[in-house]
């Protein structure tokens, strides 16, 4: 990749052109394993430095989740406000709009907020209509759209709760939330935009039919709640960028409805994902296409599942790996019995290489019957599992009919937990 930043010639764009970025969950100072993925991470800001001026664009939007936790490491702090300052100081960006996460703190967000609005850089971090809507200007420094910067909605931007709300009642209720928030927000762009600009609005949330990986953490959405399909998106909408799923997709075929997902595979479910932003181009007040743009250098991981004697073979006979970082591998193994040199197995089957490394062997027991000793042995490890997840296996374990912990228990964990987070990042 050059180290300078000029200008691409063959990229031919009209003046009265807006070339809007639309890119998501970064997860920065994020952890695999325990290994940190500052390197990754560092290579993909650079990659996007050189990718908004070769590309000539406009605006950057961000839909949410810029860092992994509330309190993100100094390391991820440094790597955000570097890029922001390049992007304005040496691409042809004149303007970002970054909006919260669910992992996101609104605090730690909106911190600099009045400082880098004064370098036309937008944060919103949490809900606030007064701050959410945001003109765009083209090349010739004409309006040229109106953005619905809208953040992740927590519950209290929500309708509240009713004392007995059963789990489809709640569902309703924040599926109706979310749409008049979105409706709100579109009749204040349609007042505050000149006639014929674009629409663009963003959202950090699950929508309906999108597809989920193992690494995004639940918000209010864990099975169906609190989904939206498309029609919650008002038709004034002419994009809509979406972030919180970090596999790229369009939502229910809708091509101004899409998610960009994550710009590098932050978990082994993530194995086969191609990660790239997207290049969202308007004219004449409308979408008039979208590119994908993909992000080459990040690092591949790759999942394997199967018998010893088979992944030994795989790992033995493993090809070489010629990336920029060195492969990371999960290993599932099935297994009959216990196994108790099944870690030390598979990394002595890979052995020591540069290009290639073990992060997780994981022992999946077929057998019924097992004693104390295999299933401390076989027993996933509890970080490998959701909060969700452990409350449902503890449920089970008292006798709870599946019906009754979906239907009433589960709603009740899902609220309690919503709210023991938002107390967290408050704090």
């Amino acid at each position: 990749m050059p180290q300078d930043l000029l200008f691409d010639e063959s990229t031919q764009v009209s003046e009265n052109h807006l070339r809007v970025l639309h890119t998501a969950d970064w997860h920065l100072g994020q952890r695999l394993c325990d290994q940190d993925r500052i390197a990754e991470h560092a290579a993909f800001l650079d990659w996007l430095l050189y990718t908004v001026q070769r590309e000539r664009i406009d605006a950057l939007i961000h839909a949410g989740d810029v860092f992994d936790s509330a309190n993100p490491p100094a390391q991820a702090l440094q790597a955000y406000y570097e890029f922001l300052a390049r992007l304005m100081a040496e691409t042809s960006c004149r303007c970002a709009i970054i909006t919260g996460g669910n992992h996101d703190s609104p605090a730690v967000l909106n911190a600099p907020r009045i400082l880098l609005a004064h370098h036309n850089i937008h944060v919103v971090g949490d809900h606030d209509p007064k701050r959410e809507i945001i003109k765009l200007y083209d090349k010739a420094g004409e309006p040229a759209a109106v953005v619905c910067a809208v953040p992740f909605l927590r519950d209290r931007d929500l309708r509240h709760s009713k004392a007995g709300e059963s789990g489809p009642e709640r569902e309703t209720r924040i599926r109706e939330s979310i749409g008049r928030i979105y409706a709100e927000a579109a009749r204040s762009a349609k007042e505050k935009r000149p006639q014929g600009l674009a629409i663009i609005a963003t959202g950090h949330l699950f929508a309906a039919g999108g597809v989920r990986n193992d690494s995004e953490k639940d918000i209010h959405v864990i099975g169906n709640l609190g989904q939206v399909g498309v029609d919650s998106f008002p038709e004034e909408f002419d994009y809509v960028a979406l972030g919180h799923l970090h596999r790229p997709q369009k939502v229910a075929g809708a091509e101004h409805v899409r998610y960009s997902g994550s710009p590098i595979r932050l978990d082994f479910s993530e194995h086969e994902d191609r990660k790239f932003c997207l290049l969202a181009e308007f004219g004449g007040g409308k979408l008039l296409n979208v590119r994908e743009l993909e992000f080459p250098e990040g690092r591949r991981l790759l999942r394997l599942r199967g018998e010893t004697d088979e992944l030994v073979h795989i790992l033995q006979n493993l090809p070489r790996h010629s990336g920029k970082f060195p492969m990371w591998i999960e290993v599932r193994v099935l297994l009959d019995q216990a196994a108790p040199e099944l870690d030390h197995t598979m990394r002595e089957a890979l052995g020591a290489r540069e290009d290639a490394r073990i992060l997780k062997v994981i022992a999946e027991t077929r057998y019924e019957q097992k004693s104390l000793d295999e299933i401390v042995e076989a027993a996933e490890k509890l970080e490998d599992l959701s909060e969700e997840e452990v409350f449902r296996r503890r449920c089970e374990s008292l006798g709870y009919e599946q019906e009754d912990v979906e239907k009433e228990l589960m709603p009740a964990f899902r609220e309690l937990l919503a709210e023991m987070r938002e107390a967290e990042e408050e704090a």
